[in-house]
C-alpha cells in the first residue's frame, strides 16, 4: 500500500514538472501586472477613448504603442517545449475575453477601481490564477 502511494506521488511530481504551462501562466500574469504599472502606459491611457480610467488603461495595454513596454519574450522561458496533441497554443496568450486555453485575460473593473487579471488553463470554466491591479480613480 505504501509503495502504491509513493508511485502515485512520483507520477504527480513528474507530471507537474514536465508541464510548464502553469508556471508560464503565473509568469504571464506577473508580466501583465508589471506592464500595467509602467508610467509610460499610464501616459498612453490618458489619450485613449475609454469611459473610465480602468477602460483606458486596458485599451492602452492592447494598443500598438504599448508593444515597446512589454519585455522581450524568451522562448526557453515562455514557450512549451513539447508537442501538445490537443493542439493547444504553444505560448501564453494575452486577451480581453477567455477565448483560448492557457491565456491571461485582462478586464477593467471600474466598480472596484481595478484591472482584473485572470489566468485560464486548459478549460475556460474557472481561472487558475486571479490577480488585481488597483487603478487610481
Amino acid at each position: 500500500m505504501r509503495g502504491l502511494a509513493v508511485l502515485v506521488l512520483s507520477v504527480l511530481i513528474v507530471g507537474c514538472y514536465l508541464d510548464r504551462r502553469p508556471q508560464a501562466l503565473r509568469r504571464g500574469v506577473d508580466q501583465v501586472r508589471s506592464v500595467l504599472a509602467e508610467p509610460k502606459l499610464h501616459s498612453l491611457a490618458i489619450k485613449q477613448t475609454g469611459k473610465t480610467p480602468e477602460d483606458r488603461l486596458v485599451e492602452a495595454l492592447f494598443s500598438s504603442q504599448a508593444r515597446a513596454l512589454w519585455p522581450p519574450r524568451r522562448p526557453p522561458e515562455y514557450d512549451f517545449d513539447y508537442s501538445d496533441a490537443a493542439g493547444l497554443p504553444r505560448r501564453i496568450a494575452y486577451l480581453r475575453a477567455p477565448d483560448l486555453p492557457w491565456s491571461v485575460v485582462v478586464t477593467p473593473d471600474p466598480a472596484q477601481h481595478q484591472v482584473l487579471l485572470q489566468g485560464y488553463g486548459q478549460t475556460l470554466d474557472t481561472p487558475l490564477v486571479t490577480d488585481t491591479v488597483p487603478v487610481a480613480p
